[in-house]
């Protein structure tokens, strides 16, 4: 039962969150500099016996408008910790791979939470992506990813189209967003 509940719990956690029907973004944010933040929901990429893993988009706009994506995984895999420059490949549907690098951990070490069932470990590394990157995985699939870092190598199979499927809806979300004017004050 102790089990059941732990693997619920997990689940629960990484699942995606709408607050709205289909509202696929998280957060729009405008820092005091004029830094503009948009992240989508996560979604669960695989989940097995005490692993799993979500991803999310997200985009940065800087003050003189230059938009740059990421795509951000949280890894729940025990305790790993990684630093810049972790490796992602991602093996598509049509053969090819396509290779991300991380400039951006946050937080590098991983984070924890206890619970009665035991103890869940996390961490997050978010790697830059271009939009034909994204769009080529939306036409394509991705079957598998091998995360490379200083900590050693992972490799995990994905079934059903799910960073695809979650892309193609995260990804015009974003863009919709893109297209709106937001500023610090909105929403207040």
């Amino acid at each position: 039962m102790k089990k059941l509940l732990f693997v619920l719990s997990l689940v629960l956690c990484i699942s995606p969150i709408y607050a709205k029907g289909k509202n696929y973004i998280a957060n729009d944010n405008v820092d005091t500099e004029g830094w503009r933040t948009i992240t989508s929901i996560y979604e669960n990429l695989y989940t097995n016996w005490g692993s799993a893993a979500s991803d999310g988009l997200a985009a940065t706009v800087d003050p003189s408008g230059n938009i740059t994506y990421f795509l951000k995984i949280c890894f729940n895999e025990g305790k790993w910790t990684m630093d810049e420059g972790s490796i992602l490949l991602l093996n598509l549907g049509d053969g090819s791979t396509i290779e991300l690098k991380s400039n951006y951990i946050g937080p590098a070490d991983y984070e924890y939470q206890v619970s009665s069932y035991g103890t869940t470990y996390f961490v997050y590394p978010i790697y830059e992506i271009t939009e034909a990157q994204i769009q080529k995985i939306i036409d394509s699939d991705v079957t598998k990813i091998r995360v490379q870092w200083t900590g050693g190598t992972f490799d995990k199979d994905i079934k059903k189209k799910k960073l695809s499927k979650h892309l193609s809806n995260v990804y015009p979300a974003i863009k919709n967003a893109l297209n709106q004017e937001k500023t610090l004050y909105d929403d207040f």
